[in-house]
C-alpha cells in the first residue's frame, strides 16, 4: 500500500509540474524537466518495488496524462502567445537610390544613431550619419552613398 501511495504522489507531482509548465511558465524550462524526472522515477519505482504489471500501468497512465497535457497545451494557444506574428511592411528604396546625388538635402525622418531613415527628394531612405547622432527632423545633406545606404551629415 505504501509503494502505491509513493507512486501516486510521484505521478501527481509530475502532473503538477507539467501543468505549471503549460499554463504558468511556458517553454522548455525547469518545470518540464522536473515533470519528466518525477514521472520517470514513478515508473522506475513501480517496476522495481511493486511489479512489472504495476510498472506498465504506471507508465501507461503517465503517458496518457502527458498526452493530455500536450493536447491541452496545443489547444490553449500558448504557442500563439509566445510566437512573433508581426509583419515587416517597411521597405528601403533600394531601386530609387540612383535618384539621389551627393549634395542633395533633406530631413531626418527618424533619429540617426548612427543609422536611421531620412527623407530626400520626397522619398524615404536608410541612412548612416557621418557626424554621430542626428536628431529627428534635423536638416541633413548627402555626403556619400555606400552599400545602398546614404551617408549624411547635418546641414550647415
Amino acid at each position: 500500500m505504501v509503494n502505491e501511495v509513493i507512486v501516486a504522489v510521484l505521478v501527481l507531482v509530475s502532473v503538477i509540474f507539467l501543468v505549471m509548465e503549460i499554463f504558468i511558465i511556458p517553454g522548455i524550462s525547469v518545470c518540464a524537466i522536473i515533470s519528466f524526472i518525477f514521472g520517470g522515477v514513478a515508473v522506475w519505482y513501480s517496476f522495481t518495488k511493486i511489479s512489472v504489471t504495476a510498472g506498465l500501468v504506471t507508465m501507461l497512465i503517465w503517458l496518457v496524462v502527458l498526452g493530455i497535457g500536450i493536447w491541452i497545451f496545443v489547444r490553449s494557444r500558448t504557442l500563439d502567445k509566445m510566437s512573433l506574428n508581426t509583419e515587416l511592411k517597411d521597405t528601403s528604396n533600394l531601386y530609387e537610390i540612383d535618384k539621389v546625388k551627393v549634395g542633395d538635402s533633406g530631413t531626418a525622418y527618424s533619429r540617426l544613431a548612427p543609422m536611421g531613415k531620412v527623407t530626400i527628394n520626397d522619398r524615404e531612405f536608410e541612412a548612416k550619419s557621418a557626424d554621430g547622432f542626428i536628431d529627428q527632423k534635423s536638416e541633413v545633406e548627402v555626403v556619400g552613398i555606400e552599400d545602398n545606404k546614404l551617408i549624411v551629415k547635418l546641414k550647415k
